[in-house]
């Protein structure tokens, strides 16, 4: 398997994960954007939302299931 391509989800593993980060700063959703990403301190992609930080953690949580954490332009 090659990083960033079909089946990737099922090698992920904690740490940095470029390719997700790409695809998190590739989404503008209508209620709210993401503006950065990194590394949480338990493994997981940090994301910084502007907008409904409740909707951006129900869409991440449903689609990246135990592999985001989300916080506001205040930081984490």
């Amino acid at each position: 398997m090659v990083r960033g391509h079909a089946g990737q989800e099922l090698l992920w593993d904690r740490g940095q994960d470029h390719a997700l980060e790409q695809a998190l700063l590739a989404m503008d959703r209508n209620n709210w954007q993401v503006f950065e990403t990194g590394v949480a301190a338990d493994g997981r992609t940090r994301v910084g939302v502007v907008g409904d930080l409740a909707a951006a953690r129900a869409f991440l949580d449903t689609r990246y299931p135990g592999r985001t954490t989300v916080h506001g332009n205040t930081g984490p």
